[in-house]
């Protein structure tokens, strides 16, 4: 058996939004997608907020308002994590983040482990927009990780909106959460096994596409 194809929720989702785009940008590395500034913004935020819950480094100006949401976390009873990566062979076992059998890859933000249940959040500093996909991810491989764990409840916390959406789930569900990932993550084999990547054309493409190369781009002839 060779190696098989590593995946991350990020990953996916850029594949199923333009399989050329994945291919230029994450297998063959021809462009680069750079940050915009929310995205910046964003990583300058989850980086401050993992500063405060790891080593209880204060928030920066700018920042302050999220004191509560760090607060809350911190006072929570259990295990506590920031920032953890969490990798998964084909088997559904835990490895390490770069193995040779990593499959799947997921870092979440924050999260506690209490006995049998857990919490697992993500920082989300842009606009309100719920996907069950990224927490459905986040709850199997945390029962994939933590074999006693029987529920998981998952939060996106909306720092903008002073929001959070959740969903729970229990471990009698992990067949049913692999089984929903297994068709998508199959195409994104099947791109690679036959070296097939069609291009997925939208209104996004010359706007906020870096592959200059692409004949829907549109950019490459100004």
């Amino acid at each position: 058996m060779g190696k098989p194809v590593a995946w991350s929720f990020s990953a996916l989702n850029n594949f199923q939004t333009c399989p050329r785009q994945f291919y230029e940008v994450r297998v063959a590395k021809n462009f680069k997608d750079e940050m915009g500034e929310a995205a910046l913004w964003g990583d300058r935020v989850h980086k401050a907020l993992d500063n405060r819950i790891t080593h209880g480094t204060p928030l920066p100006e700018g920042m302050k308002q999220y004191e509560k949401y760090a607060k809350k976390v911190l006072d929570s009873p259990g295990e506590l994590h920031a920032e953890r990566k969490l990798c998964l062979n084909p088997n559904l076992e835990p490895t390490k983040f770069f193995a040779k059998d990593a499959w799947v890859r997921g870092i979440i933000d924050v999260s506690v482990i209490n006995g049998t249940k857990a919490w697992a959040g993500d920082w989300k500093t842009g606009k309100r927009k719920l996907d069950s996909d990224q927490l459905k991810l986040f709850a199997g491989m945390m029962f994939a990780t933590h074999s006693s764990l029987e529920v998981v409840k998952t939060t996106f916390i909306w720092l903008k909106e002073g929001k959070a959406d959740s969903d729970t789930f229990t471990r009698d569900q992990v067949p049913e959460i692999w089984q929903h990932f297994q068709p998508k993550v199959r195409k994104l084999e099947l791109a690679h096994e036959r070296n097939h990547w069609p291009p997925n054309p939208s209104g996004l493409c010359r706007k906020h596409c870096p592959v200059l190369s692409c004949e829907f781009n549109g950019r490459s002839d100004e």
